[in-house]
């Protein structure tokens, strides 16, 4: 399920005060995400969504919550729904796993072809460390800096493992 965006990685809420505060990274690569499918931002759709509950806002439970609120229509949140996820915690974005949409909104300058390069790769053989994909980013991106890309994809917002899964079956009768 970290291949996908987490919608409550977005945002942040102060369990005191109940304060909704958005993740800038998060927030920036939902709504770069958002404008690549061609649909409202997204991040600052649930940013909106958290900030206008109740007295006492909760993280979201449920992918659903887009559509119960009209946010979407039926065909959007459907083409949305294999993108994203709502988990428990904020939870970074596995590099090896994440699409190619998912992986395209993690900076402004990667395009489709950047993209699909480093899948190649990582199919061949996965990152084993964050260093190993800023440094095939890089190799990709040389324009920016080492640095630069380290600042804008920032390690709170990757990682090379995953901590939630989804299981699907199938039930055939007779």
């Amino acid at each position: 399920l970290q291949s996908r965006l987490n919608l409550n990685s977005i945002i942040n809420i102060d369990p005191a005060t109940g304060l909704v505060t958005f993740n800038s990274e998060f927030l920036q690569s939902a709504n770069r995400f958002s404008q690549q499918v061609g649909l409202i931002p997204l991040g600052d759709t649930v940013y909106g969504l958290a900030s206008t509950q109740s007295a006492r806002p909760e993280l979201f439970k449920h992918p659903q919550v887009l559509l119960q609120q009209n946010v979407f229509t039926p065909s959007e949140f459907l083409s949305l729904k294999p993108l994203i996820t709502v988990l428990p915690e904020k939870t970074p974005i596995n590099i090896n796993t994440a699409s190619q949409k998912v992986l395209m909104s993690l900076h402004p300058n990667l395009d489709e072809y950047t993209v699909q390069d480093l899948m190649d790769t990582r199919e061949n053989a996965p990152f084993q460390t964050l260093d190993d994909f800023y440094q095939a980013l890089h190799t990709r991106m040389s324009y920016l800096s080492m640095e630069q890309l380290k600042k804008d994809i920032p390690n709170t917002l990757i990682d090379i493992k995953t901590e939630y899964f989804l299981l699907e079956s199938t039930i055939q009768y007779g």
